[in-house]
């Protein structure tokens, strides 16, 4: 049997089209910018970082970053959205940390790895959409709480304190909400969701492996 051998200059362009992949390396030097921004409502987060929110009287952004990284991350407002991601792939060696105050907060969605921690919520109705495997903690108080989960990722909210709670999730995501009225809950994957409060209208559908289970503080 004869073996097939791969042209040398095959070999050699796919070496560099795997180095590029892995993006721009960080330089170790860690600066921290203040960007100017217009007010928004909602953020919107794809990438990797680690993102701190928090419910304040003026709208402000804060960046810690590697000084060479910082020109690639991209920070816009559309409609009243937030949108912070990448303009080409990076490999920092420090971790991006990113400090953020806006007076209202209606509204994350989040893809990738990003961990990300918003306090001090207080509204009518409050979105999240959390897909890949990143890391919700959410801290506050709505009337409504609508949920969606896809992929791996973990939602952390028994400390946003909600009178109704709309939650579907998928994939392997797991969840912690907090219902005082009432709980609508699906699982379509492996997942589980943990409820706590004690609401008087529960509905459930699970469709996977994944379990509605009721607890305690």
């Amino acid at each position: 049997m004869k073996k097939m051998m791969l042209p040398l200059s095959l070999i050699f362009l796919v070496l560099f089209l795997g180095c590029r992949e892995m993006g721009v390396k960080g330089s170790g030097n860690v600066v921290t910018e203040q960007r100017l921004i217009e007010d928004f409502n909602k953020l919107e987060v794809s990438g990797a970082y680690n993102i701190e929110v928090l419910v304040g009287l003026e709208t402000s952004l804060e960046i810690s970053a590697e000084d060479n990284l910082q020109q690639y991350i991209l920070t816009e407002v559309i409609n009243n959205k937030l949108r912070i991601e990448n303009s080409r792939a990076i490999a920092p060696k420090r971790k991006i940390r990113i400090n953020i105050t806006v007076p209202d907060l209606e509204e994350i969605s989040s893809s990738g790895v990003s961990n990300i921690y918003a306090a001090g919520i207080d509204e009518q109705e409050f979105l999240l959409d959390l897909s890949g495997a990143g890391f919700i903690e959410l801290q506050g108080k709505v009337e409504q709480f609508t949920v969606e989960l896809s992929g791996a990722g973990r939602l952390e909210a028994k400390e946003l304190f909600a009178r109704f709670v709309d939650i579907s999730s998928s994939g392997a995501s797991n969840a912690d909400v907090y219902a005082s009225e009432s709980i609508r809950a699906e699982i379509s994957g492996v997942g589980n969701i943990n409820y706590y409060g004690d609401p008087v209208d529960i509905r459930t559908n699970v469709s996977g492996l994944g379990r509605i289970i009721k607890r305690e503080f």
